[in-house]
């Protein structure tokens, strides 16, 4: 056993290192189910060596036809590689059976995504990626909301057919108070009242679903209110413990969001003044560790 461990290492060396010559010379002649051949073609994704690959292949090398958190997957998926996939679609491997629970769970679109790798994300739609099927939607969440969003990435998804219906789509990018984003959505199907959960912002009891319009106020992003009320949002949508778009903003302490619709007649003025007042005496008494019932009280 530990004559074939360092054997298997050996190769698994030799493809790390690109060394394809040297794995020809000392590969014995083994079933493809071999865990050595197996070892040199995870090795062969994890070092981007697509000929190596092909090379397992060509030996008899195969892979189920469908798939769910395979690592075999996974290493394909943290390579990024249009190279390494090229390789794996020419011997039969179907880009819409395979998928993950990790990587923010998905396919390597959502990886693409995720990293904000527009070439990748392009290879994997021109070659068959189906944008709308199995977990392949979610990569509109990270194109949108993630540390890498991209308008690029959200064009590209939707000039290949993406749904945005339903994605909520449009309030991700309310929410990062995006307006190019936004009007982006809103012109491709994304629904102005749509109320969906948004998993990528914090959230808190009562938070958990709102329209674009709500999550706008909630955030304080004024552009994207601005935005949203002159396309005539609702502003009267509530959440589950009754707050409305301009109760939130108000909770939240969103000022400029409440000033700017008062401006306009959509909020009271007199409930501006109070809440402000109530505001600044709050932090006067906080140094207490405790509040009068006075500002208890709604």
């Amino acid at each position: 056993m530990a004559a074939e461990d360092h054997f298997t290492q050996l190769l698994v060396t030799a493809t790390q290192n690109g060394d394809l010559p040297l794995i020809k010379s000392h590969f014995p002649t083994l079933p493809p189910s071999s865990p050595i051949l197996k070892a040199i073609a995870l090795a062969s994704l994890s070092s981007h060596q697509p000929e190596i690959l092909r090379w397992c292949f060509s030996q008899g090398f195969c892979l189920p036809p469908s798939s769910l958190n395979s690592d075999f997957y996974h290493s394909a998926c943290a390579s990024q590689s249009p190279a390494i996939f090229q390789v794996l679609v020419e011997n039969g491997f179907d880009l819409n059976s395979h998928n993950s629970e990790f990587f923010g769970c998905g396919t390597a679109l959502v990886v693409a995504a995720v990293h904000g790798n527009i070439s990748f994300a392009r290879w994997l739609l021109e070659n068959g990626q189906d944008v709308n099927a199995g977990f392949s939607c979610e990569a509109i969440v990270y194109a949108i909301g993630g540390e890498n969003r991209s308008l690029d990435m959200v064009d590209l998804l939707i000039k290949h057919g993406l749904k945005l219906q339903g994605t909520g789509a449009a309030i991700g990018a309310a929410e990062k108070d995006d307006v190019t984003m936004l009007r982006l959505c809103l012109g491709n199907g994304a629904g102005l009242e749509e109320r969906e959960i948004w998993w990528l912002v914090p959230m808190d009891e009562g938070d958990v679903e709102g329209t674009a319009l709500y999550r706008a106020c909630r955030a304080g992003a004024l552009a994207s209110v601005q935005e949203l009320v002159n396309r005539g949002a609702d502003l009267q949508w509530k959440d589950e413990r009754g707050r409305d778009c301009v109760g939130v903003a108000r909770e939240m302490g969103r000022l400029e969001v409440i000033r700017w619709l008062t401006e306009r007649g959509l909020v009271k003025e007199e409930a501006v003044r109070v809440r402000e007042l109530r505001m600044v005496d709050e932090r006067n008494w906080a140094w207490k560790g405790e509040l009068p019932d006075v500002f208890c009280v709604d």
